[in-house]
């Protein structure tokens, strides 16, 4: 995700935007971007609420949660 700020290019580094062209937008990768999966088994939404509450990536793939978790269980999942 990038922000875009009035009369600046994106935050992320994609390059100059013209002046008057944007206003305070939010930029964030399509379905091509890197990690972006359409099926996967689990939810995270827990892990969200940790992070909002200052628990480290770290500590969350300690207690199983994270990309690991997600792998297990999209592995284990039925999509039939």
């Amino acid at each position: 995700m990038g922000l875009v700020r009035p009369r600046r290019g994106p935050a992320c580094g994609l390059g100059r935007v013209a002046p008057g062209r944007w206003r305070w937008r939010l930029g964030h990768a399509g379905l091509r971007g890197s990690g972006t999966h359409l099926l996967f088994g689990g939810n995270r939404s827990g892990e969200f609420n940790w992070r909002l509450a200052g628990v480290s990536y770290q500590q969350i793939a300690a207690e199983g949660g994270g990309i690991r978790g997600t792998v297990r269980a999209t592995r284990g999942a039925n999509f039939s």
